[in-house]
């Protein structure tokens, strides 16, 4: 299973971007459940531009930091880093 994650950045997102990554979090769970743990995931950010903060080749640990350290008002920490199951 592949999964992309699309999570806006911009300053609107303020208020929301802790209830955002805590959604992530549990969606990773339910697909990990769902797949039986064969599945893919991608992260990808924007603010002005849009960015690839994660491809298909990074271990779940990198991914969940880059999710638990978003921010609305910069990029992900960890840019380039992606999860492959």
């Amino acid at each position: 299973m592949d999964v992309v994650f699309v999570v806006d950045g911009t300053g609107s997102m303020v208020d929301a971007i802790d209830n955002v990554k805590s959604g992530i979090n549990d969606v990773i769970g339910a697909v990990n459940a769902a797949s039986g743990g064969d599945y893919r995931i991608v992260l990808v950010t924007f603010e002005d531009v849009v960015y690839v903060n994660a491809t298909f080749d990074v271990n779940e640990n990198d991914i969940i930091d880059m999710i638990n350290n978003l921010t609305a008002i910069g990029r992900v920490v960890g840019l380039g880093h992606l999860i492959k199951h």
